[in-house]
């Protein structure tokens, strides 16, 4: 596939991270030496629709670009996780705090929307491990017409909608999940168990979509899981990360401070939003 057969769909799959990881590399290679121009580009009109368009405008972009727009859709994978699939494949790479909210199911109020940017992003960091800098999460939530970032420890409230995000400091793969007071895992990067673990080394980057809490009690937390395959081998992937968090999360005395149960070579990095009663 040459540079000018590469629809431009792929090109922005690629900037939000939705291409499984053989096609994301079919893709770069396809787009040779322009592929870091063409992803600064989308990240450079996705800064320019969010600081220019009303969110009007920036629905009517999101259709244009990709038509015709599907309903969010939701699956219940087993064992209680809840994952999220986007509803339009280019969804994660233009978008508002969306005023509409799909429905959730309607055994488990939780719902992912589309959200801002995805893949767009802060100055670039090379795909090299940054000297003191460590893989974190990062999660901004809108209120009142502004966006405040959170901090582990923050007060959160059901109904709150909010933009996950992470800055991979350089290393390749990793999962981001959640669990409530509840006991209830949610996956949030990959989409579903088998899909690529792979992250952007874009300095901060966007998930696809945003998370609205529901009224679970008591706090959720979250957690951005890294490693590489090529050290961790088959014995870390996405179902046995999902697995160890859901002991976590069946812990009453751990499940806020502990780490899930993991070999050393996963690094990890968790935020946890405190829920008060009422």
């Amino acid at each position: 596939m040459k540079r000018e057969d590469v629809p431009t769909l792929l090109i922005e799959q690629l900037a939000a991270g939705l291409l499984p990881a053989d096609e994301a590399r079919a893709v770069r290679q396809s787009l040779g030496e322009r592929a870091a121009a063409e992803l600064e580009a989308i990240g450079a009109s996705n800064a320019r629709i969010l600081g220019e368009l009303t969110p009007a405008e920036v629905a009517a972009e999101v259709s244009r670009r990709a038509s015709p727009a599907r309903s969010q859709r939701y699956r219940r994978a087993k064992n209680s996780v809840w994952i999220a699939v986007p509803s339009l494949a280019a969804a994660a790479v233009v978008l508002l705090w969306w005023r509409e909210r799909p429905s959730p199911p309607s055994d488990r109020p939780r719902s992912p929307t589309p959200s801002l940017v995805a893949g767009a992003a802060a100055p670039a960091l090379e795909p090299t491990r940054s000297k003191g800098l460590a893989p974190h999460l990062t999660i901004a939530r809108k209120r009142n017409g502004t966006i405040e970032k959170l901090v582990d420890g923050a007060t959160a409230r059901p109904g709150d909608v909010l933009q996950l995000g992470y800055v991979a400091a350089g290393r390749g793969h990793g999962v981001i999940l959640s669990f409530d007071g509840r006991g209830v895992v949610t996956l949030h990067h990959p989409a579903t168990i088998e899909g690529s673990t792979e992250l952007q080394n874009l300095g901060e980057v966007a998930l696809g979509f945003a998370y609205e809490l529901d009224d679970a009690p008591q706090f959720e937390r979250f957690f951005l899981l890294t490693f590489d395959p090529r050290v961790t081998e088959s014995s870390v992937g996405t179902a046995s990360i999902v697995q160890a968090a859901k002991q976590l999360a069946s812990e009453p005395s751990t499940r806020e401070t502990g780490s899930i149960s993991l070999p050393s070579a996963v690094e990890q990095s968790s935020i946890l939003l405190r829920k008060p009663a009422g």
